[in-house]
C-alpha cells in the first residue's frame, strides 16, 4: 500500500471516533441547553410560585445537603448534611443575606459523627438534627461561630429519623420508607385502602428537654401515618401540611394535606391520624432532589442536595439555590 493510501486510511481511521465524540457531546449540549427552557413549562406551577432565598452553601465541597432551615434571628439559612466521604464530619452550614458562609463539623463523644444527617429545626438555642432514629442536640451559638460542635445529648424517636420541623413548641419527626433498601417498621392500611409504612411523631419541645441527657424514648402527642420516599415535612400558616417526595433523578412531588380533625385510631393513648387521600388537596410537581422542608413567612422553605458534587447533574440545570414556594 502507498504512503498516500496510508494516510488516507488512517485519517479514515480516527475520523470516525472524532465524528462520534462531537455527535455526542453535541447531543449532550442539545439535552442541557433545551432542558433548561423545558423545565418552565413541565414544571410551571411550581416556578410560578417559587422564589430565590439564597445560594445553597458547600454544594462543591463533597457536601450534600438534607435539612434547611431559616434563623429569623439571624437572617441567614442553615442547612444540615453528610460527607462523600466517611471519614470526614457531618457538617451545618451557614449563610446570611451577604451570601458570607461558615461551616461547623459535628462530634459525638470527641469522635467525627459521620451520620447521614437528616432534617434540621432551632428551638431556643439549639439546634436538632434528625438522624439515626434520634433528635441530636447542638448549640447554636456554637455551630454558628466554631468550627466544631460537639453533640450535647441525643433523644431517641420512635421513627427512623429522617426529617424534622419544628413551630409553637412542637417538634415533628418524619421517616423515610422505600422498598427494598429503607424499610421502616411501621405498616398501617389506612381509610382509603392504601398502605402506610411510615410515620410522622409530633413532640412536645418541652417534654423533649425535660428528660435530660441521654434519656428514654418520649411519648409523642400524635402520630400521623404517612405516605412512602417522604423527605421533609412542614406545617404552613394555614394548618396545612406539606410534604416533599423525591428520590433520585425523578421529578419531586409537594404534597399539600388538611390538617386531620379526625382520630383514626389510638396507640397506647396517642391520637393517630392517617394522611390519606380524604386529606390530599394538592399535588405540585418540581425539580429532582427536593430534601427536608422548614416554613416562613408564607413559604415553604427547602433546598436540593442535586447539584452536590456526588450527584453533579443539578449544578448543569441550577438548582444550585434555596427556594421557598409561596403555599399558605
Amino acid at each position: 500500500m502507498s504512503e498516500t493510501k496510508k494516510t488516507s486510511l488512517f485519517k479514515r481511521i480516527i475520523r470516525f471516533p472524532i465524528t462520534i465524540i462531537a455527535f455526542l457531546l453535541a447531543l449532550l449540549f442539545n439535552i442541557y441547553a433545551g432542558w433548561n427552557v423545558l423545565k418552565f413549562a413541565v414544571y410551571s406551577e411550581y416556578y410560578s410560585i417559587n422564589t430565590t432565598l439564597n445560594k445553597n452553601p458547600g454544594l462543591n465541597d463533597n457536601y450534600i445537603s438534607q435539612g434547611c432551615h431559616y434563623l429569623e434571628s439571624k437572617n441567614m439559612y442553615l442547612t444540615s448534611g453528610y460527607m462523600t466521604s466517611k471519614s470526614k464530619a457531618s457538617r451545618v452550614y451557614a449563610i446570611d443575606e451577604n451570601q458570607n458562609t461558615h461551616y461547623c463539623e459535628i462530634y459525638k463523644n470527641d469522635k467525627i459523627c459521620t451520620y447521614h444527617f437528616g432534617g434540621m429545626a432551632i428551638y431556643n438555642d439549639y439546634v436538632l438534627i434528625a438522624s439515626a432514629s434520634s433528635v441530636l442536640v447542638l448549640d447554636l451559638d456554637t455551630v454558628l461561630t466554631e468550627k466544631r460542635a460537639d453533640v450535647l445529648f441525643s433523644i431517641p424517636v420512635n421513627t427512623n429519623s429522617s426529617f424534622m420541623f419544628a413551630r409553637d413548641n412542637y417538634c415533628y419527626v418524619g421517616e423515610f420508607h422505600m422498598e427494598p433498601n429503607f424499610q421502616t417498621d411501621h405498616e398501617q392500611v389506612m381509610s382509603d385502602g392504601s398502605t402506610s409504612y411510615a410515620l410522622v411523631s409530633k413532640y412536645s419541645c418541652e417534654a423533649m428537654f425535660d428528660n435530660n441527657l441521654e434519656h428514654n424514648e418520649i411519648k409523642p402527642e400524635a402520630i400521623y401515618y404517612i405516605r412512602d420516599k417522604i423527605q421533609g415535612f412542614c406545617v404552613t400558616s394555614s394548618g396545612r401540611f406539606v410534604l416533599s417526595d423525591s428520590f433520585g433523578i425523578a421529578s419531586s412531588k409537594f404534597y399539600i394535606y388538611q390538617n386531620p380533625t379526625t382520630v383514626d385510631k389510638t396507640e397506647d393513648e396517642v391520637p393517630t391520624y392517617y394522611l390519606d387521600s380524604r386529606y390530599l388537596e394538592k399535588t405540585i410537581t418540581g425539580p429532582a432532589m427536593a430534601e427536608d422542608l422548614d416554613y416562613y413567612d408564607g413559604k415553604v422553605i427547602y433546598c436540593s442536595e442535586a447539584a452536590s458534587n456526588k450527584y453533579i447533574f443539578g449544578k448543569l440545570f441550577y438548582y444550585t439555590d434555596i427556594n421557598g414556594l409561596s403555599i399558605e
